[in-house]
């Protein structure tokens, strides 16, 4: 997956949805997950739009930014238990080793 949330080589290229930021998905609330994003991706279901910031998070690891440090805190004291166990993770996984 790479730093990708969605899609093939050419689909990140051409489909311009696929440019929101991780940022944004993290900030993004559930409704808006479901009445905005998964419309446009039908292959997550209304019921499990979560997926869509865990799938932020991967990325977010994958790209190794500091910056998103402050993203993946908001991830960890997220609603939803599989977003809080994934920003547990990424920050384990970005931690700096000694």
């Amino acid at each position: 997956m790479s730093n990708w949330i969605h899609g093939c080589d050419v689909c990140q290229d051409v489909w311009p949805f696929n440019h929101i930021s991780l940022e944004k998905i993290i900030e993004m609330d559930y409704n808006s997950l479901r009445d905005v994003v998964q419309p446009k991706f039908r292959y997550i279901e209304k019921d499990k739009v979560w997926k869509w910031k865990t799938n932020a998070l991967n990325a977010m690891v994958n790209s190794h930014k500091r910056s998103y440090d402050k993203f993946i805190d908001i991830a960890c004291n997220d609603e939803n238990e599989n977003v809080r166990r994934m920003g547990e993770w990424a920050k384990r996984k970005l931690a700096p080793t000694k």
